[in-house]
């Protein structure tokens, strides 16, 4: 897994919300809106979706499509398909590439919300079955029957007890320099393994650019932690639904809430379409791609 976003990393509801009426407002005042959404990411199809969805009277005034640089959708979330991968004709499933848990799985939880209006099928990661090898030689590992988690966690609270002392924020990685837990240092095997599994994993973040003063990674939806679930079939069947339609969302509302539905509405999205530019001008906003094109 190269890089799991949390489950917070649908649109932030205030900004959807915010996008929402400025959108139908410009809507009022001038008969007919264009609007661009950048990145197609699992961001930017819950805010198109979003735009899309919730209001059907605006859908003659209110044109919406995105700006994708990449030749696929879904940014960080990607399924590598069997073609992909080379394993036509294997049996196994999917390689999720990027996003593959959904962190936090609890009713509060619009990832959990969407999973299960659509039905998708799901896995519990448990960590009680979880073993962890050590090797010095890629033909020499032996099992670790600890894995030193409790003396990490410590690890990771003194270097935010440095940063705190200092009156500035660091990263994770400078506010390690020099601290020892029980013998384990930032540049312990174990502590490496803790840094990719845990802190670098659920932010999609290194541990250069972590924040040690921000550091509790345990703030979510639900009463801590409690389950890890991941998709079956791949975590890109979140973000294909979003784009075909076949489900519908209303991010930035009071409560979120998705519908399922015949994928009859389909988001366009141009793709290799990388944004350079945009300009702001009396005659409203213009975007410049690599390409040349404007919008």
């Amino acid at each position: 897994n190269m890089a799991s976003p949390r489950s917070r990393s649908l649109p932030h509801s205030k900004w959807a919300f915010a996008c929402l009426l400025i959108s139908l407002w410009l809507v009022g005042i001038q008969g007919a809106v264009r609007v661009a959404v950048v990145g197609a990411g699992i961001s930017g199809l819950s805010a198109a979706r979003t735009l899309v969805d919730n209001w059907p009277d605006y859908a003659d005034k209110l044109e919406v499509f995105i700006l994708e640089a990449r030749d696929r959708t879904g940014g960080r979330i990607h399924t590598m398909t069997s073609e992909e991968s080379g394993r036509i004709g294997t049996v196994g499933p999917e390689v999720d590439m990027g996003a593959a848990w959904v962190h936090e799985w609890h009713s509060t939880n619009p990832l959990t919300t969407i999973v299960q209006t659509l039905n998708l099928a799901t896995s519990e990661s448990d960590d009680d079955y979880l073993q962890v090898f050590q090797c010095d030689e890629p033909t020499s590992c032996s099992a670790v029957s600890d894995t030193q988690w409790e003396d990490y966690v410590e690890l990771r609270d003194d270097a935010g007890d440095v940063a705190d002392d200092a009156g500035a924020d660091m990263s994770l990685w400078t506010a390690m320099a020099g601290l020892d837990s029980d013998g384990m240092t930032r540049d312990s095997p174990l502590a490496q393994f803790h840094m990719a599994r845990v802190d670098e994993l659920r932010t999609s973040g290194s541990m250069e650019t972590l924040s040690a003063r921000e550091r509790d990674i345990s703030k979510g939806f639900g009463p801590g932690m409690v389950r890890e679930i991941l998709l079956t079939n791949g975590f890109s069947e979140i973000t294909d639904a979003l784009r075909d339609g076949s489900i519908t969302i209303n991010y930035g509302a009071p409560m979120f809430e998705a519908t399922k539905q015949d994928a009859s509405s389909p988001l366009d999205v141009t793709l290799e379409s990388k944004v350079t530019e945009v300009r702001h001008g009396a005659d409203g906003v213009t975007l410049l791609t690599e390409g040349g094109e404007e919008y």
